[in-house]
């Protein structure tokens, strides 16, 4: 036998890894992989993104109600503290 060989021989005998295997196995895996990533994505696009933006919109939403309603309290609490203003100086007119 002579020195040159055409097949490369594995130094220390150490068996060469099998490629083809955990070639075919990765590519029997990666479209699983993809296909469940994009479920996953589409997913919390469409639920969880949107759920957080309506609650989002729901809390400034009841923010603004109640914004206005003190001002409506505060508008009508000051109307009736002028019809009470008006009542008294009527009252103090007559007793006069």
């Amino acid at each position: 036998m002579t020195a040159i060989s055409f097949r490369p021989q594995s130094h220390f005998g150490f068996p060469r890894p099998s490629a083809p295997k955990f070639t075919a196995r990765a590519g029997r895996t990666l479209p699983t992989a993809a296909l469940v990533t994009t479920a996953a994505a589409t997913y919390y696009c469409t639920y969880i993104l949107l759920q957080q933006q309506y609650k989002s919109t729901v809390n400034q939403h009841s923010q603004a109600l109640q914004s206005l309603k003190e001002l409506s309290d505060q508008e009508t609490k000051a109307t009736i503290d002028q019809d009470e203003k008006t009542m008294q100086e009527t009252l103090w007119w007559t007793a006069f």
